[in-house]
């Protein structure tokens, strides 16, 4: 992973926030990210976007 987005010229500041996402959304399923497919990715963000706060605009 760390190889892929240096060669796409990630920012690190980007890489961290990548491995971070990455790290959170495995530890949601208690495996490894290789471990994971779709059908996670879809139940990931499901669940994330209904625990997020929600932005008003006034």
């Amino acid at each position: 992973m760390l190889e892929e987005m240096t060669l796409r010229n990630l920012s690190p500041a980007t890489q961290q926030s990548y491995i971070y996402a990455v790290a959170n959304f495995s530890r949601c399923f208690g495996r490894a990210p290789d471990q994971l497919g779709a059908v996670e990715v879809r139940a990931y963000q499901a669940t994330s976007s209904s625990n997020a706060t929600k932005a008003y605009i006034n």
